[in-house]
């Protein structure tokens, strides 16, 4: 199943801003109904010239999905500051709103209208992007190169999911900028990188989170998916239940300033 919605709104900045909350909403929902990224979903979105775009495919047909377009949205002050530091993070520019009651009220008649209208949503221009910042990157990786040749297959696509949860929960959690998705450095070296303007997660945090998305995937029923799915790598369950102790022993990860 495939889902392609968008919306077109006149500020780009607060389109931009509207995307951003939307994701996080969305990618938290489906987490929450037991559903892992790459495994059983692949969610994108983005903001050209004030067009609000997102594309969710689903791959996982046991488990009942709402419609991706009637998400209930809280435009919290937390939620809305976490999406801006998500944004500062991927411009490298700090954010300056000039009424955050009318910003609310914005983002919530951004909302209540509907998506694929063909018409755009006239909105006050009360958010911009203006002073140049620092911004402290983070980078995820592990080396597959000291496994056994014949498990990297199966412990390549496990560690490309768990980074991705990973840089995705730390980013929610701290107002990062997903800079890549996991990608092959070179050789065996797998690599996630996220951006943050504010808020920098500390060691005991990655850690942390580390624990808890490795645990979820292994108490989730996510291991007998993965191996039904990779049936052509010649992997057990056995073999994906290592992976993640290797995981959760290998992983490192690394912190240091990109100069504005």
């Amino acid at each position: 199943m495939k889902y392609v919605f968008s919306k077109k709104i006149s500020s780009h900045n607060i389109a931009h801003l509207y995307e951003h909350i939307y994701f996080i909403y969305l990618d938290g929902y489906l987490r929450e109904l037991g559903l892992f990224p790459i495994l059983d979903y692949v969610l994108n979105a983005s903001t050209t010239d004030g067009e609000v775009k997102f594309s969710l495919e689903l791959f996982n047909s046991d488990i009942k999905v709402d419609n991706p377009r009637l998400l209930e949205i809280d435009f919290s002050h937390e939620i809305t500051e976490l999406a801006l530091y998500q944004i500062e993070s991927e411009y490298k520019k700090k954010y300056n709103v000039s009424s955050v009651e009318k910003l609310k009220r914005v983002l919530q008649s951004i909302n209540d209208a509907s998506w694929d209208n063909g018409s755009e949503i006239v909105v006050d221009d009360v958010l911009e992007f203006d002073e140049s910042l620092d911004v402290e990157i983070l980078k995820i990786e592990t080396d597959l190169g000291k496994i056994e040749a014949n498990l990297r297959p199966i412990y390549r696509r496990l560690s490309g999911i768990i980074i991705d949860m990973l840089i995705s929960d730390l980013a929610d959690t701290f107002g990062g900028f997903v800079e890549s998705d996991t990608y092959q450095v070179s050789g065996d070296m797998l690599q996630g990188v996220v951006g943050f303007s504010n808020r920098v997660p500390k060691d005991q945090d990655i850690q942390k989170n580390i624990n808890e998305v490795i645990n979820e995937f292994k108490n989730n029923g996510a291991v007998d998916r993965l191996s039904r799915e990779s049936g052509d790598l010649g992997a057990t369950k056995n073999d994906i239940k290592q992976g993640l102790v290797v995981l959760a022993q290998s992983l490192d990860y690394g912190i240091f300033t990109q100069n504005r």
